[in-house]
């Protein structure tokens, strides 16, 4: 209230001036009103807007597919309200089986490839193709597996603005990656605006 009273004490003290002062000229003008009223400021919003604290980063803290979003810039959020929906694959042990065992044949395959460059012979050849048929086997296996998925969610870690979106849904997040930005608005002052008359 005394910010209010301060801001409102300069444009009483103009208007009561300006009026002393076309009451004391010999040949009131039309436009004489007209230059007081031009010069005073007018009270456009008394609104309360947010002081915005600094923004912070909101990460995602495992690696995934975005499925869905739950947000927009300009969002007010809680804490702890949903953000992000993340598809990311379930540990499945016949994926990881075949996953070693590929991983084993490709060394092989490493191995007799660079023994076969130096000591050239049809039995190195044979040796080398047979692996390479086997990694194919092993590629191909594995190709075929679906995925399985599961679900985790990215929540707003405090209340606040959303006021940058980062993701859309389809893009890959690996661990850390940011989502969103968010400015927390701990307190409010009046937000008084005056705009003067042309």
């Amino acid at each position: 209230m005394k910010k209010l009273i301060t801001l409102l004490l300069p444009s009483l003290f103009a208007v009561s001036s300006g009026a002393l002062l076309v009451g004391c000229t010999d040949k009131p003008t039309e436009n004489a009103a007209a230059t007081v009223a031009s010069s005073i400021p007018t009270l456009v919003s008394t609104s309360k807007a947010p002081i915005l604290a600094a923004d912070e980063a909101v990460r995602s803290k495992v690696a995934g597919r975005v499925w869905e979003v739950f947000f927009a810039s300009g969002d007010h959020v809680q804490k702890d309200q949903v953000l992000l929906k993340l598809a990311v694959p379930l540990p499945n042990p016949a994926r990881q089986h075949l996953q070693a065992l590929y991983q084993q044949r490709q060394q092989q395959y490493n191995s007799l490839s660079a023994s076969h460059l130096q000591h050239p012979s049809s039995a190195s050849k044979a040796r080398l193709d047979s692996v390479q048929l086997r990694l194919q086997e092993v590629k191909q296996r594995l190709q075929q597996l679906t995925p399985q998925l599961g679900f985790v969610y990215v929540a707003a870690p405090k209340e606040g603005f959303i006021t940058d979106k980062t993701v859309v849904a389809g893009d890959y997040l690996v661990i850390g990656s940011a989502v969103a930005t968010l400015a927390s608005a701990p307190a409010t002052v009046p937000n008084v605006l005056f705009s003067s008359a042309d």
